[in-house]
């Protein structure tokens, strides 16, 4: 538009807007990136210091398959170019054997590096957003889901380092890696670029709300999904309008998208939504829950210490809760295979049923004193919701290998431990021998109901997520880990609480229906075996 320049892109392409604006380009305008990650190694590549070996492995591969000479696999487009003797393409792609070998990056780099790696001079944050996004001038729009499958929910940890005087819209809600296409998503995004780029009132044209029903009938299978009306309809002038959007707040939360009551179970569309000021959310109290001797989760510790323990048995569930397609997990049908906890190789708490609704918005932490048998161990924390009709609902997890457990104390709070991963600071466990040990819940927004409990659970990681897998410790003799309950050093989990989002509907929402977020039968776990003395 008249010289002025926006981009639009999702996962790939909504992150290289990023790395673009951070280069400050003369004619930028604007970027809405979608579906993004905020630092490469410790968002999507090593979540907690442990290696996806399952979307991001698969990504990167993929990468290096595609080009590939003489001989890219994968790409049809470009290998019938490439045979129909297309000068130009053979001439680019013969350029890409000097890209760097992702996989052999990946492999020869288990801690986050700092500097000096090939290709990397100045380390891992050459690659992480979170780290130069202090540098971006033009107005940003922002969306992701907390569950994604692909690039992940910790996207939402950088958000804080966003210019103050930079305009910013955010949207975050449940949902999967395709959501921030979402109606109430995209119709956002539109705005933000007539705004921003067009500089006019912003208004849907009737093409693409003719043509946009068609995109979720793809995507989700679901038919009937309109657009949004227009917002800015009755203003008279830009200036006006613009006015009163740059007044709004920040952050848009969208509650339970899939379980809008009159909507089929599953559909893009949201319950309810709030906002906030800016992320994390400022008046967000921490919510504390105590780990009890008994499995109960409570407001008060236990007066004496004790601990549960389990074993650690990284093969005791299947890997990941989805085995079809990539696409069809985006549909609102579909089925997941989220088996229950194998109570010898877990431990798991639950709270008394809740008197009153419990939102949470922003991060939270396991903060365990934990002991394992082995040097070191992996480990995966879940948060779920315990209903009262007797199922139980996906919430968010966090990962974190026991060796990777110092923190980085300038970037941690109560609510958010941010560990360093460096080499320098990594650090085996003593056998048998207590060590405090916060594992980081991904970002999420949630509300338990009145009536539900709250669960948490601790096990090696793998069988909770879709397509996000896990290369753990495989050690070569039993190994057995204890999370220590009670006592002065009681464990804890700390959630950010929030006020309840007006006009969320007051029945539970049906299972299965909230988007990324399986349900299943709750099981009970059998009587937890009681664990050493921790010291």
């Amino acid at each position: 538009w008249a010289g002025r320049v926006g981009m639009v892109g999702i996962s790939y392409p909504g992150i290289s807007q990023l790395f673009v604006a951070a280069t400050t380009p003369p004619h930028l305008s604007a970027i809405t990136p979608l579906s993004i990650i905020d630092d490469t190694y410790r968002g999507t590549l090593y979540p907690g210091g442990i290696y996806n070996d399952g979307f991001a492995k698969d990504w990167a591969q993929q990468r290096l398959d595609q080009n590939q000479w003489p001989n890219p696999k994968g790409a049809g487009w470009v290998k019938k170019r490439v045979e129909d003797g297309d000068a130009t393409c053979i001439s680019n792609l013969g350029l890409r054997g000097q890209n760097v070998d992702l996989m052999k990056t990946i492999r020869e780099n288990p801690y986050y590096s700092t500097r000096g790696i090939p290709g990397y001079p100045d380390g891992f944050d050459t690659v992480a957003p979170t780290a130069f996004i202090n540098k971006i001038e033009v107005p940003t729009f922002i969306a992701g889901a907390w569950q994604d499958e692909q690039t992940g929910g910790h996207w939402s940890e950088m958000l804080g380092n966003f210019p103050a005087d930079v305009p910013l819209r955010v949207t975050g809600q449940n949902g999967t890696h395709t959501d921030a296409l979402d109606p109430d998503v995209i119709s956002r995004q539109l705005e933000f670029l007539d705004f921003y780029v067009a500089r006019r009132i912003p208004k849907i044209s009737e093409a693409a709300r003719g043509a946009a029903p068609q995109i979720w009938q793809v995507l989700t299978g679901v038919s009937g999904v309109t657009l949004p009306a227009d917002r800015f309809g009755d203003f008279t002038s830009y200036k006006s309008a613009r006015k009163a959007y740059e007044a709004e707040p920040r952050v848009r939360i969208l509650w339970e998208t899939g379980g809008k009551p009159g909507e089929v179970a599953g559909a893009p569309v949201p319950a309810t939504e709030s906002t906030a000021k800016s992320w994390p959310i400022p008046t967000a109290k921490a919510r504390t829950f105590y780990l009890g001797a008994d499995g109960s989760l409570g407001d008060k510790r236990d007066s004496s210490a004790a601990s549960l323990t389990f074993n650690y048995e990284p093969d005791a569930r299947p890997r990941k809760t989805y085995t079809g397609d990539g696409g069809g997990v985006w549909k609102a049908d579909a089925e997941y295979n989220w088996v229950p906890l194998d109570s010898a190789s877990s431990v798991s708490w639950a709270s008394a049923p809740l008197s009153r609704n419990l939102a949470i918005a922003g991060p939270g932490s396991v903060d365990l004193t934990f002991a394992s048998t082995a040097p070191d161990t992996d480990i995966e924390v879940t948060l779920t919701e315990v209903r009262p009709d007797g199922n139980e609902r996906y919430v968010q997890s966090g990962w974190l290998r026991a060796s990777h457990r110092a923190l980085d104390t300038a970037k941690s709070t109560a609510l958010d431990p941010r560990h360093s991963h460096t080499k320098v600071d990594a650090a085996p466990l003593v056998p048998g021998k207590a060590a405090s040990i916060r594992v980081a819940l991904f970002p999420v927004a949630h509300v338990f109901r009145a009536g539900s409990r709250v669960r948490i659970s601790v096990q090696a990681p793998g069988g909770n997520r879709t397509l996000w897998t896990f290369e753990t410790i495989k050690p070569e003799v039993a190994t057995r880990n204890s999370v220590g309950t009670g006592g002065v050093k009681a464990s804890r989990l700390v959630l950010s609480e929030v006020k309840s989002p007006k006009g969320l509907p007051t029945a539970l929402p049906p299972c299965p229906s909230l988007r990324a977020q399986p349900c299943r039968t709750y099981v009970a776990p059998a009587v937890q075996t009681p664990g050493p003395s921790l010291k």
